[in-house]
């Protein structure tokens, strides 16, 4: 179908996939970037977990997937985009007066957490370091998504980690973002 499109003269497509926050605060915001490193062809992107975007390379469904490093296989080939850092984001609403309580993990016990629904490596990841740092983790709201994470602790209901590239202007927002040293 690639040979076909190219001796008919016509754009090329390349689909790029990643997991839908990746997406919205890796991609987008670089994607007339992309536009104008691949001229004479159209970007197609597209959302899925990991696994998925693994198998759909391997497949020739994807011509490019953003995935996180252990999501390769062995020999596989690989580009480093970033390497992430998680931070522990809480709204100041949430703390009352204290806001120097947002370092004490004894209030994060205290506090209505965001966690992700979907039991990935990610999720799996967030969980185990929550319960090393409290004792225990009861998430109060689980998402599919860390865009939907998001959203929670800028509207103020909830604490919840997220990564580097998600907490761009969340300060400006009345939210205090720590980094997350157990991760």
């Amino acid at each position: 179908e690639d040979f076909q499109v190219e001796q008919s003269q016509q754009a090329r497509t390349f689909i790029l996939g990643a997991g839908g926050s990746i997406l919205e605060w890796l991609v987008t915001p670089v994607a007339s970037k992309i536009r104008e490193l691949l001229p004479h062809t159209a970007l197609r992107l597209s959302s899925s977990r990991s696994r998925e975007l693994v198998e759909n390379i391997r497949d020739g469904r994807l011509d490019f997937a953003i995935v996180r490093e252990d999501a390769i296989p062995a020999g596989g080939l690989r580009l480093p985009l970033l390497r992430l850092q998680f931070h522990l984001c809480i709204p100041r609403v949430l703390l009352g007066a204290s806001p120097r309580a947002a370092t004490d993990p004894a209030t994060w016990k205290k506090l209505p957490f965001v966690a992700h629904a979907v039991s990935g490596q990610l999720d799996t990841t967030f969980r185990t370091a929550m319960t090393k740092a409290c004792g225990s983790f009861k998430p109060l709201f689980e998402c599919d998504s860390l865009l939907q994470a998001r959203e929670l602790i800028v509207q103020g209901t909830c604490a919840g980690l997220l990564p580097s590239i998600g907490t761009r202007e969340l300060e400006a927002r009345d939210v205090i973002v720590r980094e997350f040293a157990p991760l």
